[in-house]
């Protein structure tokens, strides 16, 4: 199942280089992801993560799945606080409905749809803004 998630998936990863030097990977698994079967959105996410990190070995990794309300964050190699810029958002972004947390390499964000593309430049500017793990 696994397998047939990513293939469906893979083909549809957006990549974007950062100012920091990170590689940063997009995938909306709302739309390019089977819905209600396993692998799930974080677990899709972590599947597609490790095989970026595969392919960009020894090189600063963030891929961001995200959906209509929520996107889950992987991160090698570049040094994010995920529940600092969850709580730095949520102040930024009033109206924003921001919560989520994690850990500083694996990490979920909550938000209102509404707000997605603002909340996903703002999350991504932060990430461009940190520094990479020499």
């Amino acid at each position: 199942m696994i397998e047939d998630q990513m293939s469906a998936s893979m083909p549809h990863v957006v990549p974007r280089q950062l100012e920091n030097g990170a590689h940063l990977f997009l995938l909306d698994v709302e739309i390019h992801a089977h819905k209600f079967t396993f692998p799930p959105p974080g677990k899709t996410s972590g599947e597609v993560h490790d095989r970026l990190c595969k392919q960009h070995a020894g090189e600063p990794v963030v891929t961001i799945g995200f959906g209509p309300d929520f996107a889950v964050l992987r991160s090698r190699g570049v040094l994010m606080n995920i529940p600092r810029m969850v709580r730095d958002l949520h102040n930024e972004l009033p109206g924003g409905g921001i919560s989520g947390g994690g850990h500083l390499v694996v990490g979920s964000i909550k938000f209102v749809e509404g707000m997605r593309d603002i909340v996903l430049e703002a999350l991504i500017k932060k990430i461009a803004e940190a520094q990479i793990q020499k």
